[in-house]
């Protein structure tokens, strides 16, 4: 639907148009009807991350390109303008409802700006051609006057965005919450010992098997002897309390050793085999990290999922493969992804719907450092290549890649967010000195600590 302020006349519409849209930007009429019809059972329970997953869709759906804004046709059975664009990312009966209806107190409830997250609404509730609707994704700058956004609108159809608050050029928008949004389980960066939100500096030294970690909350470093030589260190939330839990992966007996934070207590499962590769991961999406293994060998995957603890299978890969786990489709599950260095190919096979797809992005030598970076919830692909100390990111949201040398042959990338901004931080720890480095993303000054020694091995 269209961007006419509320109360506008259609004349004075007309000449404040232009003024209204971004340069250069053509808008379509909107023939939305007042209200439109919808079973009374189309208002199902959705999370944040399956209605950003299914708003997605439609920024490429149409041979590539974004579905084309139209109020007089459907695309895929939903109406193709804004409320209709919504009415499919939340679920909704078919064609969809109209901007009046989404806020209306049956299906949304009105919100304070401080509270938007990801998945509410900031609505125009006029009716006819005088309202919009954009899902919110995620503030865009710290003072909140930007945000990201998904929208259909007559300037080229789906857009994803940054828009300035509460929408270009001053037009009212309100926000909104739906009525059924699933709270999203909390997510803490996988090294966040502390419990604050914030990655923790942290090491395991094999040639004592002990355990450094520094948390972010009070500095203060803590050390446990647990563990031996030849031991791979895992970091994730095993238990589901919001705190990072220790693990080890014995690769000599195929054992896994997890340390819970809740209550400090151990256990141990025989599960796995030499030369294995721990590929843990929310497959699940319980909030509690799964036990998972990539064999390179025959190129198999072996998920244990913690709510059911069924092993589930999957070949997929070849001997050196580095395989790369993260959340690419912001659907809330770990997908499985892998990075071929003899190509600098990478293989993504997404939760939602099981699909895979390829991209030749990246060299030999290069090593994978996924993560969400540009804090849409989805995870970036990324690269850092030793060879000229150069990162390589590559923004979901925008397909932009971004390049910063920082770093040398020998560092270890050792990414998480430590400013606890919610966005992933460029870190490295440099063996030969023991020092750390990391770039916070929220100011992008360089902090160093020199903390640890040759041999010691990071864990993010």
């Amino acid at each position: 639907m269209r961007r006419k302020p509320l109360g506008i006349g259609i004349a004075l519409g007309a000449v404040l148009l232009a003024t209204i849209l971004p340069a250069g930007q053509a808008l379509a009429a909107p023939q939305q009807p007042a209200t439109v019809a919808v079973a009374a059972d189309s208002l199902p329970s959705v999370t944040p991350a399956q209605v950003v997953a299914r708003a997605q869709t439609w920024l490429t759906a149409d041979n590539g390109g974004p579905v084309p804004y139209d109020t007089n046709s459907l695309w895929g059975g939903y109406r193709a303008d804004c409320s209709g664009y919504v009415s499919m990312a939340f679920g909704f009966g078919q064609p969809g409802y109209v901007t009046s209806q989404l806020a209306d107190s049956s299906i949304s409830t009105p919100i304070s700006k401080d509270n938007l997250s990801q998945g509410d609404l900031m609505i125009n509730p006029g009716t006819g051609p005088d309202g919009h609707v954009v899902i919110f994704d995620h503030w865009a700058n710290t003072a909140h006057t930007s945000y990201y956004g998904y929208e259909q609108s007559g300037d080229g159809g789906t857009h994803y965005r940054a828009i300035d608050y509460p929408y270009f050029n001053g037009y009212p928008m309100s926000p909104y919450r739906y009525n059924h949004m699933i709270e999203p389980v909390a997510k803490h960066p996988r090294a966040d010992f502390d419990g604050d939100g914030r990655t923790d500096q942290a090491l395991f030294r094999p040639s004592t098997g002990t355990w450094y970690t520094r948390e972010s909350h009070d500095l203060n470093t803590y050390t446990l002897n647990w563990g031996q030589n030849g031991d791979i260190p895992v970091v994730a939330d095993f238990d589901g309390d919001g705190y990072a839990d220790q693990a080890l992966f014995r690769p000599s007996t195929g054992t896994w050793y997890i340390r819970y934070s809740h209550d400090l207590s151990t256990t141990s499962l025989k599960w796995g085999n030499a030369g294995d590769v721990p590929v843990v991961g929310d497959y699940d999406a319980d909030g509690k990290a799964d036990i998972a293994l990539f064999r390179p060998s025959t190129g198999t995957w072996y998920v244990r999922e913690s709510h059911n603890d069924q092993i589930a299978t999957l070949t997929w890969g070849q001997s050196g493969d580095i395989p790369v786990v993260g959340d690419y489709d912001g659907d809330g599950y770990a997908d499985q992804g892998l990075f071929r260095p003899s190509t600098g190919t990478w293989y993504i096979r997404y939760s939602h719907d099981l699909s895979t797809t390829t991209l030749q992005w990246g060299n030999n030598g290069d090593i994978p450092v996924a993560a969400d970076y540009d804090g849409d919830g989805i995870t970036d692909l990324a690269l850092f290549r030793p060879s000229t100390g150069t990162w390589f990111t590559r923004e979901s949201h925008s397909g932009n890649v971004s390049t910063l040398t920082w770093g040398q042959s020998g560092d270890i990338p050792v990414v998480g967010d430590y400013d606890g901004d919610g966005l992933a931080d460029q870190a490295l720890f440099r063996p030969s000195t023991g020092t750390w480095y990391t770039r916070e993303s929220h100011d992008l000054n360089t902090y160093t600590l020199t903390w640890g020694q040759n041999g010691d091995i990071p864990v993010s």
